[in-house]
């Protein structure tokens, strides 16, 4: 036995872990390094959910849609509401905190600066 055996096994070892972690091998009843296309829908079902399932990915497609516009309405008003914060003195945000407090329900009641 020469000494590239070693070498040799431990080259052979580096592949098939790359080969497993690309999807290119895989271990049955494993769930890391499982046949990737046990998560696909068989060939033979396909005609049948195909319908269902590109309903679902264009509702998705519609819903990330609707919150980039919504993010692009309510990003300005948000920063305008984040400059009018800054501009209010925090003796002012005291103040009005004092008064909003008696009414959040996480209150833990009364204390000394509040009757």
């Amino acid at each position: 036995m020469d000494g590239s055996t070693g070498a040799t096994t431990k080259c052979a070892l580096w592949e098939l872990g790359a080969a497993l972690r690309a999807g290119d091998v895989w271990l049955d009843g494993s769930r890391r390094y499982a046949n990737p296309e046990t998560d696909l829908i068989p060939p033979e079902q396909w005609p049948a959910k195909r319908a269902e399932a590109c309903r679902l990915i264009t509702s998705m497609v519609r819903m990330s849609c609707r919150r980039r516009k919504r993010k692009q309405i309510l990003d300005p008003a948000l920063l305008a509401m984040r400059r009018l914060g800054s501009l209010i003195r925090e003796d002012e945000w005291a103040a009005r905190w004092r008064l909003i407090r008696p009414i959040v329900p996480w209150d833990d009641g009364p204390t000394a600066n509040h009757p």
